[in-house]
């Protein structure tokens, strides 16, 4: 019997990413869904990983992808495409900077449950094998499939992008998978390292990361 695994996350953290790399090399005896889903943290009935990742970061990232330059958003020029993300976040930001802490307040309120684990995202960036292996004896699973190889970094790499992309979640515009950043991308990120409101916002993340109990 298959267990099912809730990976959650604020929007632009690697949810999208983990699940997909889980379901191609990762634990055996498991099935992985994707959700942005704060309130369910916790839920004893719910086995769930949640993936944090630096405000600073999945925040210039949300206001990124919501005027990155596309058809989609008839905005071809950087220039106006930064003073609309601007505009944006002036008026979302508190919405933006609430929800994320609901996510790092719920972690710590259920920090060590035996149906929750937290992921560091720069951890998953630097050895997300290790990572895998740790989900799998969390949840008393096996890392990776018992009747194949293990599959090469690269191999995986190319399987969840074509994966994404038949999915609509991968394109030059868009993605759920590590890029080059864009131009644009350097400036947000940029205004949102200026951001006083974001310094209590990242303290709470730091706290949450420095004391995770799995």
């Amino acid at each position: 019997m298959y267990k099912h695994l809730v990976v959650n996350a604020f929007p632009r953290s690697g949810s999208v990413f983990f699940a997909s790399v889980l379901s191609v090399n990762g634990v055996y005896g498991a099935q992985t869904t994707s959700f942005h889903l704060p309130h369910i943290i916790g839920n004893e009935n719910v086995d769930t990983i949640v993936v944090i990742r630096n405000p600073y970061e999945c925040i210039s990232s949300l206001l990124y992808k919501s005027h990155n330059p596309s058809e989609k958003h008839n905005c071809d020029n950087i220039d106006i495409c930064y003073k609309n993300i601007v505009s944006e976040s002036e008026q979302m930001m508190d919405i933006h900077l609430s929800e994320y802490l609901l996510y790092v307040n719920k972690c710590l309120e259920h920090n060590g449950s035996k149906n929750l684990y937290i992921i560091d995202f720069n951890e998953m960036q630097a050895d997300s094998g290790l990572v895998f292996q740790k989900v799998a004896d969390k949840f008393s699973l096996k890392y990776g499939h018992p009747h194949s190889k293990q599959k090469t970094g690269k191999e995986i790499d190319d399987i969840v992008r074509n994966q994404m992309s038949g999915y609509g979640l991968m394109n030059d515009k868009d993605g759920h998978m590590p890029r080059e950043k864009t131009d644009l991308r350097h400036k947000v990120e940029s205004y949102v390292n200026g951001l006083e409101s974001l310094k209590p916002v990242y303290n709470q993340y730091s706290y949450l990361i420095n004391n995770i109990k799995n």
